[in-house]
């Protein structure tokens, strides 16, 4: 039930996508990302599903048309979370549903390339005690979090460099070409299902001030 409202919810966003030509630029990625490649479906303990954007690859116009397709569609009728950046005000984050009965959440990711490496981030979300999981609090406690502005997840951009074809859930998606490598760097045996598996296997970036590259610092 899960897949099959999984699905419908991805052709939405898909032709959300075709609408503001940004097609080439979207794709799978985390948890769907491992259910299209292992399981071949949508993870039986899994709850939504990840969509990725490359914001280096569109433009600010074709971003805003996609965000509005989006809410034309009816994307936003259950669920209608964001995240943007405090200095440009463009996307970082989305969180929606369409579906209320057997329907699963989507999180759209507008990625970012910086130093070798591919981010997302839900902004100062994952600062938070309640926003934020263990490892990311540990290693920002070395710092004052009150100077920072958010923390990024970055995987390798090589990964990244070109999207192919898949199918997942019934709809034709896109995923990374380099897609065994992201899933080695994200998730270490991914081979064998692990119940409640997640991700945390990652580059940490913390974010002083969006508008300062040089006050990006990774955080080992």
């Amino acid at each position: 039930m899960l897949a099959k409202a999984a699905g419908r919810q991805l052709y939405k966003i898909w032709q959300c996508a075709k609408i503001a030509q940004i097609e080439h630029a979207i794709f799978i990625n985390f948890g769907s990302l491992l259910g299209c490649v292992r399981d071949k479906t949508f993870i039986k303990h899994d709850n939504d599903t990840d969509v990725c954007v490359r914001a280096d690859w569109i433009t600010e116009d074709q971003e805003q048309q996609f965000h509005k397709s989006l809410k034309a569609v009816g994307l936003f009728e259950y669920r209608n979370r964001e995240m943007r950046r405090p200095d440009t005000g463009r996307l970082l984050w989305l969180s929606l549903k369409s579906e209320l009965k057997d329907g699963v959440k989507s999180c759209v990711w507008m990625m970012f390339p910086h130093n070798g490496y591919m981010f997302h981030s839900k902004g100062d979300l994952w600062l938070t005690k309640i926003g934020g999981k263990k490892r990311i609090r540990d290693a920002i406690g070395k710092y004052r979090i009150e100077d920072f502005q958010a923390v990024c997840k970055g995987n390798s951009i090589r990964c990244f460099d070109k999207l192919v074809p898949a199918k997942f859930c019934g709809t034709d998606v896109q995923i990374p070409c380099l897609y065994g490598t992201l899933l080695d760097e994200m998730y270490p045996n991914w081979a064998v299902p692990v119940f409640g598996c997640s991700s945390d296997e990652y580059l940490l970036m913390a974010i002083r001030k969006w508008s300062e590259p040089k006050t990006w610092i990774a955080i080992p």
